[in-house]
C-alpha cells in the first residue's frame, strides 16, 4: 500500500488524502481533501519553458536547478492549496499590486484580467530580458494533474505576520465573492507577475509552541499550510491567494541551516526581480525622455509608446542642457519640430534626424526649414566630393525609408561647430563638411555611428584632440583631417577601427609617438601623417599591415632606425619618410619591396651608409631620393641598372664618392638625374646619350671632369642641362642644339671656343648661362631669335670680343643681360623697346662700347656700364 502510493506521487497522480495529525500538528485540526503536485515536475516543466530562451536564461536555470537540490535534501517535494474558508476570508483582505504598470509591454505576452472586478485596471507583464515570463497563463499550460487545486485551509496560528517571498509561486485562486467560493484564474486574461509574499509557521509552531514567533522556515517537518499576499506596484490591484507548501523533514538538518536555505531563496528572487525589471529599461542611467506637452518642462523617466507621447525618444544629458537655453541651436530645432504639425505621423528615428539636421540648417543664419519639407532635401549633395570619395555612392542623400545616409553639403552649407547630437543620426554612412565655415572640437559622440564608412573634416578650424571613441567606429574606412590644427596624440583606440582603409591628418599639430596598434588595421591602403610633431619612433608593426600600399610620415621629428619590418610591406607603392631626425642606414629588406615604385628617405641628416645593393632587386622601382642626407658615404651600386623602371634618380647633398657607371645608360625610362653637391669623379659616360627618356641632367658642384660627349645630342627631350661648378673642359658640342632645351647652364667650368651659331635654334631657352669659362670669340646673332622666352642671358667673366649684335635689342622679356667683363667693341643695341621686366644690364669692364641708353632703362634697379673707358652716355653719363 505504501509502495502504491509512493508510485502514485512520484508520478504526479496520486489521489487526494487527509492530512493526518501528525502532518499537522500545531496548525490547527482539518479533514480537508488536498491535491498533491510533485514539485519536481513542475519544475522540470519550469526549465522546459525556459528553455526557450536558450542562453540568455542560464543563470535562472543554474538558480532553479539548486533549488531543485535543496528541495530534494528535504525529501520528495509536494505542493498543496487549501480551500479553508477561514484563509480564504483572511486572504480576501490582502492586497495585490502589479509589479509595473508599463504600457508597452511585449505583444508575445498572453492578455487576462485578474477578475470580474478589475476589468478597468489592467496591468501589462514586465517582460525579462530574455524573453520568459512566468504567469499563471504559462502553467495553465502544465498537466492537468499538475495544477494546484483548491483545498481548505487550516487555521495559521500565530506568525501570520512574518513575510517571506516564495520564487516561481503565483497564485491560482483568488477570493471572489462569500468565503470559500473561489474564481479560478488559470484561463483568464492579462496575466500579472506576482512577488507573493506570506507567512509560514515555524517548526516550533507546528508543535503547538504558540507562544513563540519566529521567522519563516521552508523545511517544516509537516504539511504547512502558507498563506500568501500578492505584492504589485499598483497599490490599485488587489488580489489574495493561499498556499500550503509541504515538505518531509530530513532529520539531520540543524536550526542554523534552515534560516541559509530560506535566505538563498530569497536572493534568488531579489535577483529575478531586478532583472526583469532592468530587462525592460527601469535601470537606465543619463538618460530621460521627453514628451510634447511641455517642451520647457523637465525631463520624465516615464516610458512612452508612440511619436506623440515621446516626439524625440531619449536624449543625452548634453543636449537637456542645451535646451534650457532658448537661444541655441538645439532649444530652437526642438521648438521647430514640436510645432511642426505632423510630427506626430513621423517615426521616432525620423523626428530625432529632423531635429538633428534643424540644428545643421539652423547655423546657417538661424533660419529653419519650412514644415512639411523633407530632410533629405534641406543640403544639396555635392557631388563632386561624393565622387572623390566612393563612386558608388549616388546623389540622393536619404534611403528609400527616408533615413538619412549622406551628408556631404556643398560649400558654405554649415557653420558653427559640429553638434554632439550628431551621434544620434546612427543611419549616416558618410560625413563630408570639409572647407566648411566650423570650429570647435571634434564630438565624442561620433562613436556612436556605427555605420559610418567615410568621415571628412579637411580645412576646419578645429582645435581639439581625436576622441578615443573613434575607436568604436569599425565600419569607417576612409577618415582625412588635411589641414586640421588638431592636437593631442594618436589614439591607441584607432587601432579597433579595423575597416580603415584611408587615414589621412596631414598638416595638424599632432605629437607624441605614432601608435603601435595601428599594426592591428591590417585592411589600412593609405596612411598619411605629414607635417605634424610627432617624435617616436617608426613602430615595426607597421610590418603588419599588409594591405598598405601609400606610408608618408615626412616632416615630423621621428627618430631612430628605419624597421627592417618594412621589408613584409609587399604590396607598398608608396614610400616616403623625408624630412625627419632618422639615423642608421637604409635596410637591405627594402629589396622585399615587390612593389614599390617611389622611396624617398630624403633630409634625414644622420643616415649613413649609401644604398644597398638591393636596390636592384627593385624592378618597379620609378623614384629613388636620398638627397640632403649629409653623412651618408658610399658609392652608387651598379645594380641600380636593374631598375629598369626608374624615373627618377636624386643623390644631391650626400657624401657619396663615385663614378657614374656605364650601365646607368640601360636606363632608358629616366628622365631626371640629380647629383648636385656630391663627390662625383671621373667623366660623364657617352652611354648616357642612349637614355632617350632625360629630361633633367644635373652634376652640379661636383668634381667631374672632360667634355662634355656629343651624345648628349641624341637625348631630344632634354630640357635642362645644368653642369655647374666642376672641372669639364673642351668645347661646346654643336649637338647640344636641342629644339626642346630651356635651360643650358654650363657655370664656372674651363669650356673653351665659341659658341657654336646652332644654338640659335633653340627658340623656346629661358635661360642661357655660360658665365665664368674660357670662351672667346663673336657672339653669335642668331642668340637673337631667343626674343620670345629668354629671361637670362648671362655670359660675363669670358674673352668674347666684337660688337653686341643689334638682335639682342630684340630681347625685350628678358630679365638680365650680363655681358660685362669681356672684350665686346662698338655700338651698344637699342635697348627702346625694353619692358618693365628688365631687372639688370651689366655692360661694364669691356674695351671700347659706344652709344647711349634710352630713359626708359635708366629706371632699373641693376644698370651698370662705364662712361670712361667706354664711350658710352645717358642716365648719368650726358651725351654731347
Amino acid at each position: 500500500m505504501e509502495g502504491d502510493k509512493a508510485e502514485a506521487r512520484a508520478s504526479g497522480t496520486m489521489e487526494p488524502r487527509e492530512p493526518s495529525s501528525e502532518d499537522n500538528a500545531g496548525a490547527g485540526d482539518t479533514s480537508e481533501d488536498v491535491r498533491v503536485v510533485n514539485l519536481e515536475e513542475l519544475e522540470r516543466d519550469i526549465l522546459s519553458l525556459m528553455e526557450r530562451g536558450g542562453d540568455q536564461n542560464e543563470a535562472l536555470k543554474l538558480e532553479i536547478q539548486g533549488l531543485m537540490l535543496k528541495h530534494k535534501g528535504l525529501g520528495p517535494p509536494s505542493v498543496m492549496v487549501s480551500n479553508d474558508e477561514v484563509i480564504a476570508n483572511k486572504m480576501a483582505k490582502a492586497t495585490a499590486r502589479p509589479i509595473n504598470n508599463r504600457q508597452d509591454a511585449p505583444s508575445n505576452v498572453e492578455p487576462a484580467s485578474i477578475g470580474n472586478d478589475r476589468e478597468n485596471s489592467r496591468p501589462e507583464v514586465r517582460q525579462r530580458p530574455n524573453g520568459n515570463v512566468l504567469t499563471p497563463a504559462s502553467l495553465q499550460r502544465l498537466p492537468t494533474d499538475m495544477m494546484p487545486q483548491p483545498m481548505p485551509a487550516p487555521d495559521l496560528g500565530r506568525n501570520q505576520n512574518a513575510r517571506t517571498t516564495i520564487p516561481g509561486a503565483y497564485p491560482m485562486t483568488t477570493p471572489n465573492g462569500p468565503a470559500g467560493e473561489q474564481e479560478d484564474i488559470s484561463s483568464q486574461q492579462d496575466p500579472t507577475p506576482w512577488d507573493i509574499t506570506g507567512s509560514v509557521p515555524n517548526d516550533d509552531a507546528n508543535a503547538g509552541n504558540q507562544g513563540e514567533s519566529n521567522d519563516a522556515d521552508l523545511a517544516v517537518a509537516d504539511p504547512v499550510p502558507f498563506q500568501g499576499t500578492l505584492v504589485s506596484d499598483d497599490d490599485d490591484q488587489e488580489a489574495s491567494a493561499h498556499f500550503v507548501i509541504m515538505a518531509k523533514p530530513l532529520g539531520f538538518l540543524s536550526r542554523w541551516q534552515k534560516p541559509i536555505i530560506a535566505c538563498a531563496i530569497l536572493a534568488i528572487i531579489i535577483g529575478l526581480v531586478v532583472g526583469i525589471t532592468c530587462g525592460s529599461g527601469a535601470c537606465s542611467e543619463g538618460k530621460v525622455q521627453l514628451v510634447t506637452q511641455s517642451p520647457t518642462a523637465a525631463p520624465t523617466g516615464s516610458p512612452t509608446a508612440s511619436p506623440t507621447a515621446n516626439i524625440l525618444g531619449t536624449l543625452p544629458q548634453y543636449t537637456l542642457n542645451a535646451l534650457a537655453d532658448p537661444t541655441t541651436n538645439q532649444s530652437l530645432a526642438y521648438q521647430w519640430v514640436l510645432g511642426d504639425p505632423d510630427h506626430q505621423t513621423y517615426s521616432e528615428y525620423r523626428l530625432m534626424q529632423r531635429f538633428v539636421l534643424a540644428m545643421l540648417y539652423a547655423s546657417r543664419n538661424g533660419t529653419l526649414p519650412d514644415y512639411g519639407s523633407n530632410e533629405c532635401f534641406w543640403f544639396d549633395v555635392n557631388a563632386t566630393k561624393l565622387d572623390q570619395m566612393d563612386p558608388s555612392y549616388t546623389d540622393e542623400a536619404c534611403a528609400q525609408d527616408g533615413t538619412i545616409e549622406l551628408l556631404v553639403p556643398l560649400h558654405g552649407s554649415v557653420r558653427g561647430k559640429i553638434p554632439p547630437e550628431m551621434g544620434l543620426v546612427t543611419s549616416l554612412l558618410a560625413i563630408d563638411l570639409s572647407d566648411q565655415e566650423i570650429s570647435g572640437t571634434i564630438p565624442s559622440s561620433i562613436g556612436d555611428l556605427t555605420l559610418l564608412r567615410d568621415l571628412n573634416l579637411d580645412n576646419l578650424e578645429l582645435s581639439s584632440t581625436l576622441p578615443t571613441e573613434l575607436g568604436n567606429l569599425a565600419s569607417l574606412r576612409r577618415f582625412q583631417m588635411f589641414d586640421g590644427s588638431i592636437t593631442g596624440e594618436i589614439p591607441s583606440e584607432l587601432g579597433r577601427a579595423s575597416g580603415l582603409v584611408l587615414f589621412n591628418l596631414t598638416d595638424g599639430d599632432l605629437e607624441g609617438r605614432v601608435p603601435s596598434e595601428i599594426g592591428l588595421l591590417t585592411n589600412l591602403f593609405y596612411l598619411d601623417l605629414t607635417r605634424n610633431e610627432l617624435n617616436s619612433t617608426v613602430p615595426t608593426e607597421i610590418g603588419q599591415c599588409q594591405s598598405l600600399a601609400s606610408l608618408n610620415i615626412s616632416w615630423n621629428d621621428l627618430t631612430g632606425a628605419i624597421p627592417s619590418e618594412i621589408g613584409h610591406l609587399s604590396n607598398l607603392v608608396d614610400f616616403q619618410i623625408f624630412q625627419n631626425d632618422l639615423s642608421s642606414s637604409i635596410p637591405t629588406e627594402i629589396g622585399e619591396l615587390s612593389s614599390i615604385q617611389v622611396f624617398n628617405v630624403e633630409n634625414n641628416r644622420r643616415m649613413e651608409l649609401g644604398i644597398p645593393t638591393e636596390i636592384g632587386m627593385l624592378s618597379t622601382l620609378k623614384e629613388f631620393h636620398i638627397i640632403d642626407n649629409n653623412n651618408m658615404y658610399g658609392s652608387i651600386p651598379s645594380e641600380i641598372a636593374r631598375c629598369s623602371n626608374l624615373e627618377i634618380f636624386r643623390a644631391r647633398e650626400t657624401k657619396l664618392s663615385f663614378t657614374i657607371p656605364s650601365e646607368i645608360g640601360l636606363l632608358k625610362k629616366l628622365t631626371f638625374f640629380d647629383m648636385l653637391h656630391t663627390a662625383i669623379f671621373g667623366t660623364i659616360p657617352t652611354e648616357v646619350g642612349v637614355m632617350k627618356s632625360l629630361v633633367n641632367f644635373n652634376t652640379r658642384d661636383t668634381t667631374i671632369t672632360g667634355p662634355i660627349p656629343s651624345t648628349l645630342g641624341l637625348l631630344k627631350d632634354l630640357n635642362e642641362l645644368d653642369i655647374i661648378s666642376s672641372l669639364m673642359t673642351g668645347t661646346i658640342p654643336t649637338e647640344l642644339a636641342l629644339t626642346k632645351l630651356t635651360r643650358l647652364s654650363c657655370v664656372r667650368n674651363f669650356f673653351s671656343g665659341t659658341l657654336p651659331s646652332e644654338l640659335g635654334v633653340l627658340t623656346d631657352m629661358s635661360d642661357f648661362n655660360f658665365e665664368n669659362n674660357l670662351l672667346t670669340g663673336r657672339l653669335p646673332s642668331e642668340l637673337g631669335r631667343y626674343s620670345s622666352n629668354l629671361d637670362f642671358l648671362v655670359l660675363h667673366f669670358n674673352s668674347l670680343t666684337g660688337s653686341i649684335p643689334s638682335e639682342y635689342g630684340l630681347m625685350t622679356t628678358a630679365k638680365k643681360i650680363q655681358l660685362h667683363t669681356n672684350l665686346l667693341t662698338g655700338e651698344i643695341p637699342d635697348f627702346s623697346n625694353f619692358t618693365d621686366r628688365l631687372e639688370k644690364i651689366e655692360l661694364s669692364r669691356n674695351i671700347n662700347l659706344t652709344g647711349s641708353f634710352p630713359d626708359n632703362v635708366c629706371g632699373i634697379r641693376e644698370l651698370s656700364f662705364s662712361c670712361d673707358p667706354d664711350v658710352l652716355c645717358g642716365c648719368w653719363c650726358p651725351c654731347n
